[in-house]
């Protein structure tokens, strides 16, 4: 007797009549449509994972093409969007069933400025040597908005213990209402919280009982709009919070060879890859909340040059996005 997934077919033989084999095939249509309904259950539901690299229609002759406004970070969420959805471009959605997903990755060479364990960089902006060095400290309040220009850095801490982890939300504003916003909340092997920002990177500790311990690091937003703010704020049943801020004194000295240190070569050439994961919802792709991902070719938490940085094995991801 013939078999299809389960499912019995019964033969009929050459020598029945209509009459008699009349309730096998009423019952073997039964089965067979039964059959299709599953296998078209199992092909509605399957989800296709699709994953693009992103150029920028303009990278050859315009680098900063579809980028954040004044920033040359990375193409902006509505950019990869527009690229994902539009006819003239991906057009994915015209293959697209509802809850497929898409990944887009884009590499950029290098970024601006210097790095985090550094006292100096390159401004290409200028040509210039440019020293960052950290003033006064300075006590700020929480929930309230302060101008990133003024300051060099600013770290918020939250004092915990069992149960009572505190968490805390640090949000840049840019003057035209654009905003980023990073969260952290110790896991309980350490439960005490920070959260930081300096010139070039957030960063986000925890420890007690553990020594502090770097938890994860992304390239600082909007570094090159003048009048973006920054806010801290915290919740949870922590025991104490803490904000100090350096105030930022800058220096610049006028050089014809700027590139010429290590750091800064690794600084401006390494390559960052960032990452976005979109959702089709029927209509049109839209990028998921908390995307999208960095990954750069350091193998250090604070971000240091280091040897592998030509080794991608060995490259460490700052921020997950599978």
């Amino acid at each position: 007797m013939p078999k299809c997934n389960d499912t019995n077919i019964e033969t009929i033989d050459s020598n029945e009549c209509l009459r008699t084999s009349l309730a096998k095939i009423n019952d073997n249509f039964t089965q067979l449509n039964d059959l299709t309904c599953t296998l078209r259950e199992r092909v509605d539901s399957a989800k296709q994972i699709r994953t693009f690299f992103y150029y920028g229609p303009n990278a050859d002759v315009a680098p900063a093409s579809g980028m954040n406004d004044g920033e040359l970070s990375r193409p902006s969420n509505l950019t990869i969007e527009a690229f994902t959805n539009s006819p003239s471009q991906l057009n994915l959605p015209s293959l697209s069933r509802e809850g497929d997903v898409a990944y887009v990755i884009y590499q950029k060479t290098g970024f601006k400025g210097s790095l985090p364990s550094a006292s100096s960089g390159f401004n290409p902006e200028t040509g210039n040597t440019q020293s960052y060095s950290a003033g006064r400290s300075i006590s700020l309040q929480f929930n309230k908005w302060y101008d990133v220009d003024q300051y060099h850095s600013a770290t918020a801490v939250c004092d915990g213990e069992t149960n009572k982890l505190g968490t805390i939300n640090l949000k840049f504003k840019t003057p035209t209402g654009q905003t980023s916003d990073y969260t952290y909340t110790a896991t309980g092997l350490g439960d005490d919280t920070y959260l930081e920002w300096n010139p070039d990177s957030v960063i986000w500790y925890e420890g007690h009982p553990i020594p502090k311990t770097t938890k994860g690091l992304i390239h600082r937003p909007y570094k090159n709009i003048r009048g973006t703010q920054f806010l801290f704020s915290t919740s949870g049943k922590h025991t104490s919070e803490t904000l100090t801020a350096f105030y930022k004194r800058t220096s610049t000295t006028p050089s014809v060879t700027p590139l010429n240190t290590t750091a800064d070569l690794i600084t401006q050439f390494s390559p960052t890859f960032i990452i976005w994961k979109l959702n089709y919802a029927g209509s049109q792709y839209y990028v998921e909340p908390g995307f999208p991902k960095f990954t750069k070719s350091f193998t250090t938490n604070s971000g240091t040059p280091n040897v592998n940085w030509n080794n991608p094995q060995n490259w460490t991801t700052f921020d997950s996005w599978t």
